[in-house]
Parts: C-alpha cells; sequence; structure tokens
C-alpha cells in the first residue's frame, strides 16, 4: 500500500507491528520514511528482517526491535512517539484484539504532543489528516474487526474502513483500517 501511497509515510517515524521479514517497513523505508521500526516477537524472523533491510540498501533508515503486543517492551514505547504505525493482517486471533487495540491506544495517545494533534498550520491550528494514525490491513474474511473497532472507541482511538477490498491494490481481498485518536478524524 505504502508504495502505491507514498505520503502515508513520507518523512514520518514508522512502526510496523509484526513484521515479518519486514515487507510493509521496507517499502515505507523506500517511500521516504525518516525512520522504520520493524517489530516482531520473533528474533530470527528480526534478523530476517534486518538483513532484507540491508539488502535492499535502507539499513540505515531501518531498525529493529523485539515486541509482545500484549506486554510491550518499554524500550519499543519509549523509541515513539511515531507518526505512523502499519500492520498486515494483526487481527488473525480473537485473544489479540485488546491486545492490539491497547497497543495502538499507548501508540497513538502518548508521547511528545498531546494526544497525537501536532500543531501544523501557520496559525498552530491542528489538521487532522497530520494526526498519529495506524493503518491496518485486514483480511475480508477476518471476523474481529467489529470487536477490534469497539475496544478502540472505549480507548479513544476512531477506527474507520478508509479503503476496501475492491479499492486496494493487489490480489488479496483486504480493508484497510485508518486508527487515530478520537476527535481528528
Amino acid at each position: 500500500m505504502v508504495s502505491f501511497c507514498p505520503s502515508f509515510v513520507k518523512g514520518m517515524k514508522v512502526l510496523e507491528l509484526g513484521c515479518g521479514l519486514g515487507t510493509v517497513g521496507l517499502a515505507a523505508a523506500k517511500a521516504g520514511a525518516y525512520s522504520v521500526l520493524l517489530t516482531d516477537r520473533d528474533e530470527n524472523v528480526l534478523k530476517l528482517a534486518g538483513g532484507a533491510a540491508e539488502s535492499n540498501g535502507v539499513a540505515e533508515l531501518v531498525d529493529t526491535a523485539s515486541l509482545d503486543w500484549c506486554s510491550p517492551e518499554a524500550s519499543v514505547l519509549e523509541a515513539g512517539p511515531f507518526d505512523s504505525v502499519l500492520g498486515a493482517d494483526v487481527l488473525y486471533d480473537a485473544n489479540l484484539v485488546d491486545c492490539v487495540a491497547n497497543l495502538l491506544a499507548e501508540l497513538l495517545l502518548t508521547g511528545d504532543d498531546e494526544a497525537g494533534m501536532v500543531p501544523v498550520n501557520e496559525d498552530g491550528e491542528y489538521e487532522p489528516e497530520q494526526a498519529r494514525r495506524a493503518l491496518l490491513t485486514d483480511p475480508v474474511q477476518r471476523p474481529y474487526r467489529a470487536a477490534f473497532t469497539a475496544r478502540c472507541g472505549e480507548l479513544g482511538l476512531l477506527v474507520q474502513e478508509v479503503m476496501t477490498a475492491e479499492e486496494l491494490p493487489g490480489p488479496e481481498e483486504c480493508v484497510l483500517l485508518s486508527v487515530v485518536p478520537a476527535g481528528s478524524g
């Protein structure tokens, strides 16, 4: 997705959840992200993702870190704030819905600026398109989007389906979810 819409990440500090081999995060680095933190629970996968960053010539922009969504490491949270959090197929298990929602609340609602709202225009007025956000692709057959959306709402986050399976490029039937601080979307 970020290859087709580099503005989603250009100049931003990006974190990828559950990076696997780092495809999404590496695409973000190639699309002009300021920096990318690839995260996964599996240390062996992170080594491969780091190697892929080297092979793709973006190693200077990319770091890796172990991250358990249900028990996030303080060092990862302290590496923020992140402008953009990316994830592909992270809502694959009912037991992870609360973990992912809680983690996104921690990443999007805390940090140097107030609730992810960064004044960006010359008048110091908040512009919603500049809010910290998460972009998650989710296969259409996954049944947990409603529970995830509800939990995010309880935590002060707004979830919107911004692209349908028909609109997203590629052969997979996925939807694109945007997660932003409530009041900013």
